[in-house]
């Protein structure tokens, strides 16, 4: 629906609909967040770098053209 073409009645109704549905989060189920849940941290770059070091000897045993391209992609993460 184009904004133009919406009444103010409509819009008025929108309005009404979103704030009865938050006023009653909690009634409905809340909001999908679980804020008790700890958010884990983002890997620091010594992880990110020990990680691909770790996959990069992995990848020396194989025998295959993309594991020779993964490692330089991996390599990369170096900088």
């Amino acid at each position: 629906m184009v904004l133009t073409e919406t009444s103010d009645e409509e819009i008025f109704q929108a309005v009404i609909v979103a704030v009865h549905v938050r006023e009653n989060i909690e009634i409905n189920g809340g909001d999908d967040v679980d804020e008790d849940i700890p958010v884990e941290p983002r890997p620091v770059r010594h992880d990110v770098l020990k990680a691909s070091s770790t996959i990069i000897r992995y990848l020396e045993d194989w025998n295959d053209p993309i594991a020779r391209k993964m490692e330089a992609i991996l390599g990369s993460f170096k900088f």
